[in-house]
């Protein structure tokens, strides 16, 4: 029979999952009876990819300028080369004022958008400062310091080597004072045929003697070095990365290893790190207001915030939902929140934050307490629904047990409805059934055992 092709999509399945379809060819039109269907199925595995989320990562460390910017000689912009008197140079570049721009350079922006990994862009340091961590000699090495630290999947190293291949070792450093090793890193040769982990070609040289371009829509070349963090490291924060050249410097290219490393930028893939990096939580006292702060050193597929409250620590409500400040829910910058709480507690009051991501999953900040000026008083901190049409909700908050009597009036003062109330600690919840009243504005009393009122409008 002729051969023929079927396509089958199958929507909602999870990241890094390994999936197994099995196809039955039947020869029955119903296709539901098993003893007519092949018995040597077709079948395949399917492992969906990873989940991304690429941002640059700004450091610091950086010990040799490398890059040819602005106008004149080459020796007097740069600092050091990548050997025989080759280093890299920027599009803006030119020996006398009034020459042509090089046709192969790096963007002046400092911008590389990886051609082998769609979403990964690294961010170069300034052409006019020292721009690469290079190394010369086995056993050097050097720190470079994440200025924000953050939490993420996947490091991915901007890098190249001159006069031939360099191996390297790489320890990420975490907050925590714990760390992970990446050994046998292999940095390729700028002019190296293989195009594994090429991040971006055709960057184009200087020859720093001379001032001579060089290179072409091919050559040089600069590279991504992926190293995937252990499973258990995602949720720690990255503080630094310590790299060391291993391997022995080459005398005489060509040879076997032993090239010039550079290290230009760091990227990384935030993916499956914690949804946001919190910085700080804390409270304060703001006359008869409660405020909150927090900020977040990151944030990934973040919708936002909910403000809960507690009486008593344990049992939160929410008061209110903060949108998140991030352009699309991603964020690499330190980013500041405010919320002020206007009725807050006469007593206890603890705060705590509700962290929600684009896909529902949700995360809880530590607990702030701001103390009231009333210790054990209850008090109403909420009437719903307001206004309302049959069923008023009055919830009362207490950090002791309280007894008392709740009235419902008119504005005239005139008493409608009441109801005795017998408080638990924490949240209480007392129903007025007042279907029977006419629409207009009334006030909820409650009369404490001391004598003491405390009033809330609705609307019916």
């Amino acid at each position: 029979s002729a051969s023929s092709a079927t396509t089958f999509n199958d929507a909602g399945l999870t990241a890094s999952t390994t999936y197994t379809y099995t196809v039955y060819a039947y020869n029955d039109v119903s296709c539901t009876n098993p003893a007519y269907r092949t018995l040597t199925p077709l079948s395949a595995s399917v492992t969906t990819s990873a989940p991304t989320n690429y941002i640059t990562a700004s450091v610091t460390g950086f010990n040799y300028d490398i890059i040819a910017n602005g106008t004149g000689n080459a020796t007097a912009l740069i600092n050091n080369d990548l050997g025989s008197s080759r280093a890299l140079v920027s599009a803006d570049y030119k020996a006398v004022a009034g020459n042509a721009a090089p046709t192969y350079a790096l963007p002046s922006t400092g911008t590389i958008a990886s051609s082998a990994t769609t979403g990964l862009t690294f961010q170069l340091a300034g052409y006019s400062a020292n721009n690469a961590l290079r190394f010369d000699t086995q056993g050097q090495s050097g720190t470079l310091t994440v200025t924000t630290p953050k939490s993420a999947r996947d490091i991915y190293l901007l890098a190249t080597a001159g006069e031939y291949d360099a191996t390297i070792t790489v320890q990420v450093n975490f907050t925590d004072a714990s760390s992970q090793t990446f050994t046998g890193v292999v940095i390729k040769d700028w002019y190296d045929a293989t195009t594994t982990n090429r991040a971006t070609a055709g960057i184009g040289r200087i020859n720093v003697g001379t001032n001579g371009l060089e290179g072409d829509a091919t050559n040089p070349h600069l590279y991504q070095l992926p190293l995937a963090l252990d499973a258990a490291n995602y949720s720690k924060l990255i503080s630094s990365l310590l790299i060391t050249k291993t391997d022995a410097t080459a005398l005489v290219y060509p040879a076997v290893g032993g090239g010039i490393p550079a290290i230009l930028a760091v990227s990384l893939n935030a993916s499956g790190a914690l949804p946001i990096t919190l910085q700080e939580f804390a409270g304060y006292k703001n006359e008869k207001t409660n405020v909150v702060t927090w900020t977040t050193a990151t944030e990934v597929n973040n919708i936002g915030f909910e403000v809960q409250r507690s009486i008593d620590g344990i049992s939160f409500a929410p008061l209110s939902f903060v949108q998140t400040k991030a352009l699309n829910g991603n964020s690499d910058k330190t980013l500041h929140y405010q919320f002020t709480d206007v009725k807050p507690l006469a007593f206890n009051n603890y705060y705590r934050l509700k962290q929600v991501d684009k896909d529902g999953k949700a995360a809880y900040s530590s607990i702030v307490l701001l103390k009231g000026d009333k210790m054990g008083s209850p008090q109403i901190i909420a009437l719903y629904p307001n206004p309302v049409v049959n069923v008023l909700n009055v919830m009362i908050a207490t950090n002791e047990k309280a007894k008392g009597t709740l009235l419902i009036q008119d504005v005239n003062g005139r008493s409608i409805a009441f109801q005795p109330y017998s408080l638990s600690i924490g949240e209480n919840t007392i129903s007025f059934n007042v279907n029977n009243l006419t629409k207009g504005l009334y006030v909820v009393k409650m009369i404490r055992e001391d004598g003491s009122t405390y009033a809330y409008k609705f609307i019916k």
